[in-house]
This record gives structure tokens, sequence and C-alpha cells, in this order.
């Protein structure tokens, strides 16, 4: 899953300075649902398995809560801006979406679609976007992908939580797009077997 939408197909995708994949195809976000204009999502479909950690999509109406793992490539010093070579992981805290709301007052408005977490010492950064929040689905244990990495004011700013895209709320749109065929052509089961392969996603996160 990624955040940047503007990118040449077909490209190649390296994980962690391992292994290289073919991209196929980009499917972004429908951005023609107003109320959800500013999705920030974009899907990548690879020609090869990729190997690594998977998540499970949150069901629905999950609400993640306590503390989460956030995991990416991004630099590690605000300042230097210079990027790792292997995957970094943070721990972070899910905020209450009033406290976050308050703490982005007056000048910026949450939007909806949004969950928010950190406003500590640890923090996604530069170059993270597009990266995962995984939590732990207190039902049944598993982890599963609740965020991905949107913006924020600053990296690990005391008082100033991380902005996430809520998987959540666009699960559908997952769904049906994981389980369509190429050149974005959702498929119509609206309904898809929790635990089948159509709910599981690739991600760089820990195999915690």
């Amino acid at each position: 899953m990624s955040f940047c939408r503007r990118l040449p197909v077909p490209l190649k995708l390296q994980i962690e300075a391992g292994d290289w994949y073919h991209v196929e195809e980009l499917i972004r976000y429908p951005q023609q649902e107003r109320k959800m204009a500013t999705v920030d999502l974009t899907l990548l479909r690879t020609s090869e398995m990729i190997e690594g950690t998977i998540a499970t999509l949150p069901p629905p109406g999950f609400k993640p809560r306590g503390e989460c793992q956030v995991c990416g490539l991004g630099t590690l010093n605000p300042k230097s801006h210079v990027f790792p070579d292997t995957l970094h992981c943070a721990t972070v805290p899910v905020v209450r979406r009033k406290a976050c709301e308050q703490s982005l007052k007056p000048y910026i408005t949450l939007e909806p679609g949004t969950l928010c977490a950190g406003g500590g010492n640890s923090d996604a950064c530069v170059g993270d976007s597009g990266s995962s929040l995984l939590c732990r689905n207190e039902d049944n244990g598993r982890q599963v992908l609740a965020g991905v990495v949107s913006w924020g004011r600053g990296c690990a700013v005391p008082g100033e939580p991380g902005i996430y895209i809520d998987v959540a709320m666009h699960r559908k749109w997952l769904l049906e797009t994981i389980s369509g065929p190429l050149n974005g052509s959702a498929s119509q089961r609206e309904d898809t077997e929790e635990g089948t392969f159509a709910t599981k996603i690739h991600v760089l996160g820990s195999r915690k």
C-alpha cells in the first residue's frame, strides 16, 4: 500500500534492500467520492508474490486501542534526511479523535476516514508515508493493518500525533480491489469470508 500516486508503470519495487518485484498496476483510490476526496491510498499490484509480513485487514468498524507499531523506511533524523537501508518500527499510542482534533486546532481540520497515533517520543517521519500502522485485534489477537501513514506536523513532537488513513473505513474498496482482476476492475462480491486470502495484505512490518 502506498501514499505516492504519481509513479511510472511498469516499474520495479525493492523491499528492504532485498528482492525486486515487478509492479504491473497502480490502483488509486476513487477520488470521485467527494466525501473522501483526500484519501491518499494507492495499491501496487505485483507480478510476484511478495515475501514478508502479512497483516489481516481490520474487521468492519474496527477501532484500534492502546499501542500499535508503525513500520517504515523513513528518515531517523528529520534534520538530516538520511534514510536507513533496513526497516525500523516504533511503538505509538492511539490517540482519541477529539484529543487529536484539539491538537490540530485552529488551523487544521481532521478529515473523515483518518485516525491519529503518536504524540510522544516515537513517530513516523519523512519518507514513511504509505507505511503500516499495525495493531492487535483484541477479539482474536491477530495483527491487523489499522492505518497507513499519511502526514504529520514534524516528527516525534510532543502533543502532535501523526495522521493515518483509517483502513477499516476503506475496507470495502480494498477487498473489492484485491479480489478483482487487473486494470482496477473491482470484484462484484461484497461479502468475503474473514481469514481468506482476500482479507490479507503484504505490509512492511515486524514479524512479532
